[in-house]
């Protein structure tokens, strides 16, 4: 696996056990604002996305994901893409820093727990297709099904444009 992105963060879980069954734990400074259940069929891909605004976390409950990660923000590390498993049978959860070009595929049936630091906001929804040849991700699928949105997706040299202008809007817009 490429070295994460700067901030990104994969925090294990622990776990409790009793004789019903065992419980992941975990502790973060992440405020989450929306929780979110995404249920995928086998074959989903999901993204590419990133926001300005907002940090993102990914826990696996059930099935496994492979997640892609791309630094968008200028600096040490832009555009270096990182491709990993996150697996239910290895409790960990994920945290993206705004900033962090994230989708992922689900091989098999998956379900997320999607945990948002900020308010979902369609402004601060930006994306590229899945599979643009700049990011040269290796995905092990030609033809995942994807949700209408992520299908319509632009270019990633488009998308950087547009994170700049955002960011510019957000600077000007500061205090």
């Amino acid at each position: 696996m490429a070295p994460l992105p700067r901030g990104v963060q994969l925090q294990s879980l622990g776990s409790v056990s009793d004789s019903a069954d065992s419980i992941a734990l975990g502790r973060s400074r992440f405020e989450f604002a929306q929780f979110n259940l995404v249920c995928s069929r086998p074959g989903t891909l999901r993204g590419m996305h990133v926001h300005a605004c907002r940090e993102d976390s990914f826990t696996v409950l059930s099935g496994a994901l492979l997640i892609a990660l791309a630094d968008v923000r200028d600096g040490p590390g832009f555009e270096r893409v990182s491709l990993f498993e996150l697996a239910a049978s290895t409790p960990q959860t994920l945290i993206i820093p705004a900033g962090v070009l994230h989708g992922f595929y689900s091989p098999g049936p998956s379900k997320v727990l999607y945990g948002l630091s900020k308010e979902w906001d369609p402004r601060d929804e930006l994306g590229c297709i899945w599979n643009d040849p700049s990011l040269s991700i290796p995905w092990p699928c030609a033809a995942p099904t994807l949700s209408v949105r992520d299908a319509a997706l632009g270019s990633y040299e488009q998308l950087v444009g547009e994170w700049r202008c955002r960011i510019a809007e957000l600077t000007e817009d500061a205090p």
